[in-house]
């Protein structure tokens, strides 16, 4: 969450900066880490007998 609310604002141009940025760099780093966490939920539910998917 910490990392969510330090990016600054207005999201829209975070995304449609440029690569090099340092702003979008974290952006695109937060979208890493977030995909990271969504696979190691869906990691642990499978080891617990539940099958959820993780594609987009």
């Amino acid at each position: 969450m910490a990392a969510a609310e330090a990016l600054p604002g207005p999201f829209d141009q975070l995304i449609a900066g440029d690569d090099e940025d340092e702003d979008r760099a974290a952006l695109l780093t937060l979208i890493e880490d977030l995909q990271a966490q969504g696979d190691a939920v869906a990691e642990l539910a499978s080891a617990l007998g539940y099958d959820i998917s993780i594609e987009i």
